[in-house]
């Protein structure tokens, strides 16, 4: 399959729509959400299971908090960064 930005993940499986409204179709969009999280980092999986893969979902862990927000940090350095970690503080509650 191609991959014509390189991120990993398939032009078949990021399409031609242009999900941020930037110009650029998904498949040559960097940042297909435009959420300042390349999709490279963000993946093809989707681990809330809300049918939306993070590459395109605007909360990729479900917490109601945008990735936009959280960013690519790991605030509580268990190597899982913020915008996939439900409890990204680590106090033991989640961020819900």
């Amino acid at each position: 399959d191609l991959d014509s930005d390189a991120d990993g993940i398939p032009d078949q499986v990021e399409g031609s729509a242009d999900a941020d409204s930037d110009g650029q179709k998904n498949f040559v969009d960097p940042d297909a959400d435009g959420d300042g999280l390349q999709d490279s980092v963000e993946g093809a999986s989707d681990p809330d299971l809300d049918g939306t893969p993070s590459f395109l979902d605007a909360d990729s862990d479900g917490d109601l908090i945008a990735d936009a927000d959280e960013g690519n940090v790991d605030t509580d350095g268990d190597l899982t960064p913020d915008f996939l970690d439900t409890d990204s503080d680590g106090d033991g509650l989640s961020d819900l």
